[in-house]
């Protein structure tokens, strides 16, 4: 890859993307990866603002980014994983929840906390309950999941949790 003036990347090939951004109006690609530039690319170019632009030296072992995504959004994708089209380079993952659980689903999708203490006052009031009587997939001791103020990040390993509602 190599960096040259506007005025001489004719029959050049792009190494990047070439986006156009009109702030609150659009974002989109006007040149993609690999494209051979022409003569009558030069104003539009210079109309983005470039003065110089980078392309590519012939090398046939590089993937465009969204080539890349691609491959990605393929490998992610499944039953309770779904992935968005791929835009500059990026796709979006959507998680619909454990399989198989209560909470599982593109309606509300959640991880359900309970506290060992929760569930032990409502047996102390002659409930007779067992763990998952109340759809929950952690329990936890020491805290109760209720008093956490909403955004508080709970860790468990290398896994983050937030907490959006009480």
């Amino acid at each position: 890859m190599k960096e040259i003036k506007i005025e001489d990347s004719i029959g050049q090939v792009l190494a990047h993307d070439v986006t156009e951004i009109v702030r609150g109006v659009t974002k989109g690609v006007n040149f993609r990866k690999g494209y051979i530039i022409k003569s009558e690319d030069i104003p539009a170019l210079l109309k983005l603002g470039k003065e110089n632009i980078f392309v590519l030296e012939n090398d046939e072992t590089k993937l465009h980014e969204n080539d890349a995504a691609d491959i990605l959004k393929n490998i992610c994708q499944g039953e309770n994983l779904t992935v968005s089209e791929v835009k500059e380079g990026k796709i979006e993952l959507s998680a619909t929840g454990i399989v198989g659980d209560a909470h599982a689903g593109d309606w509300h999708r959640q991880i359900s906390f309970l506290g060992q203490n929760e569930i032990d006052e409502f047996k102390r009031r002659g409930a007779n309950v067992e763990t998952g009587a109340f759809d929950e997939n952690i329990i936890a001791e020491g805290f109760t999941f209720k008093n956490l103020a909403v955004g508080t990040r709970l860790k468990c390993n290398e896994v983050f949790f937030k907490n959006y509602a009480n």
